[in-house]
């Protein structure tokens, strides 16, 4: 598994969970300023690519955020999922969703992909679901 990311939201963080990566020996952090032939090159080998929104959906049209939703677009642009991208692999690309089409991945990613994607969504809805009748401490 690498993690290919420049930014990294200070939520997402988990230290906790990084460091039992890391020890599988199956975790590896690649350079922010990884090039684009060693970006593709790594990505070709894989089975699956995951990615995220860069901004979150609440600040997305938030003028206030602006600045920052501007800089993080400069920076992700390399590592949106796009043809360019994805042309040498056969990897299934996932996205947790909601998305913003056209920035972390491209409209012709999704429609090759959006089987995968959709499937993920819903099973996200049923894990969401578990967690909060856990907390609620529910039978049903």
């Amino acid at each position: 598994m690498y993690t290919l990311t420049p930014i990294m939201n200070d939520p997402s963080k988990d230290e906790r969970v990084n460091e039992l990566a890391n020890r599988t020996g199956r975790l590896h952090i690649v350079d922010p300023e990884i090039s684009f032939k060693e970006l593709k090159s790594l990505i070709k080998d894989m089975n699956v690519v995951y990615t995220d929104s860069w901004i979150d959906m609440e600040f997305f049209h938030a003028e206030t955020y602006r600045k920052t939703k501007e800089e993080r677009i400069k920076i992700m642009s390399p590592y949106q999922l796009n043809d360019e991208l994805l042309d040498e692999t056969n990897a299934i690309v996932m996205h947790d969703m909601p998305m913003h089409c056209g920035y972390e991945i491209s409209r012709e990613i999704i429609e090759k992909n959006i089987d995968v994607i959709m499937q993920q969504s819903e099973n996200r809805r049923h894990a969401q679901n578990g967690v909060l009748v856990s907390l609620l401490n529910c039978d049903i």
